[in-house]
């Protein structure tokens, strides 16, 4: 996301604050507001931007890790993940990355 110098705290902060209330869990449960990714080697793909964005200089806000609770035993499930300070010469502000959100 793109978001105005002027509003990007409050923006980043509403975004965080929403995105850690995000319900994960399986996709057929309409109370559910993430569902699992694809597979184990995209859940490994995701841990592997959330730590190019980090080396890359992008601030971690929220999330970043898989999620291996009971409830998340059957699927392939990641933390919605929220970095900031993202510039646009970084990877994960280049490629698309299912799992991550950078503003």
């Amino acid at each position: 996301m793109i978001v105005q110098k002027g509003v990007y705290r409050q923006f980043a902060d509403k975004l965080i604050y929403r995105t850690q209330r995000l319900k994960v869990g399986n996709g057929l449960d309409e109370t559910v507001d993430v569902g699992p990714q694809i597979n184990e080697q995209q859940v490994a793909t995701t841990e592997k931007y959330v730590q190019i964005a980090k080396n890359e200089g992008a601030k971690l806000e929220s999330g970043g890790k898989a999620l291996n609770k009971p409830e998340h035993a059957y699927g392939w499930f990641f933390e919605p993940t929220v970095f900031t300070d993202v510039d646009a010469k970084m990877r994960v502000a280049q490629e698309e990355i299912f799992g991550l959100c950078s503003a």
